[in-house]
């Protein structure tokens, strides 16, 4: 199996990577670890097509990042603040590794969100689209749409819809649930609803979601993709056709959350 590691850009990160590169023996490196450690380097969509599997060093923005330009299966390493994504802390990196290196791992794929702005395909999304008033201090007017019946004409600094992979990222801290990631869902939760009025909504993934906002709005995919929109422009989502990916060596979804959580 060949593996590619893509480390988060600080001097720790780099430091387990290159850890991780020995244990190995031998890897493809992304250009940053590469150049730190004097090596050639690839970008990540080079990795994608020369690796079965990609172990990235950091924290979730890593994580996402790598995720936006790869479909390979992921093998996290926390060296990042909080790492909700990510599988084991830095001190228990090589010990993983050697475990993966025997075959003692498996595969767990998440859903994606595949999102139009006006019939036009954009970046899906691992953990949220954030919907968001582009004037500070002014109400974004709305109305959403389940399988083209509106449910909700709204006003606020926005709206998050999320995959439960990103349940516990933006959403959460919007008091929305947290979704164990084997579910297939769409949660949705209102930014400062103005009438406190929209309660966090979990929709099957089978359902279409359309968004139609009335002033100029900027939307936001897992922190990556920046697009202003304006006003009369629509968005539509959908469960994409493909997946995220992540490489898992034990089944610790809910004690890691709680702890994450009690920091």
């Amino acid at each position: 199996m060949k593996w590619g590691i893509v480390c988060k850009p600080s001097v720790g990160a780099y430091e387990i990577g290159k850890r991780i590169y020995k244990i190995i023996g031998n890897a493809f490196l992304e250009e940053k670890i590469a150049d730190y450690m004097g090596k050639k380097g690839y970008k990540i969509e080079e990795m994608d097509k020369r690796c079965d599997g990609i172990i990235v060093v950091g924290g979730d923005g890593t994580i996402l990042l790598t995720l936006r330009h790869s479909k390979k299966p992921v093998f996290s390493i926390n060296a990042g603040r909080v790492g909700f994504l990510t599988e084991v802390d830095a001190d228990d990196a090589e010990k993983a590794v050697e475990e993966i290196l025997k075959g003692n791992y498996f595969v767990e794929e998440y859903m994606k969100i595949k999102i139009f702005l006006n019939k036009k395909r954009l970046p899906d999304a691992v953990n949220e689209i954030v919907i968001h008033t582009a004037n500070l201090g002014k109400i974004l007017p709305y109305k959403l749409y389940v399988d083209e019946q509106i449910i909700k004409e709204g006003s606020g600094d926005g709206l998050v819809i999320s995959t439960p992979v990103g349940s516990t990222s933006y959403a959460l801290s919007l008091e929305g649930p947290v979704i164990e990631p084997k579910i297939n869902a769409f949660l949705i939760v209102a930014i400062a609803p103005f009438r406190r009025d929209f309660h966090p909504l979990v929709l099957s993934s089978e359902r279409k979601i359309k968004i139609e906002v009335f002033k100029d709005a900027e939307i936001a995919i897992d922190g990556l993709y920046n697009k202003k929109i304006s006003k009369d422009d629509v968005i539509e989502l959908m469960m994409s056709e493909e997946k995220a990916k992540f490489i898992k060596i034990g089944n610790k979804f809910f004690e890691k959350v709680y702890k994450k959580l009690e920091k």
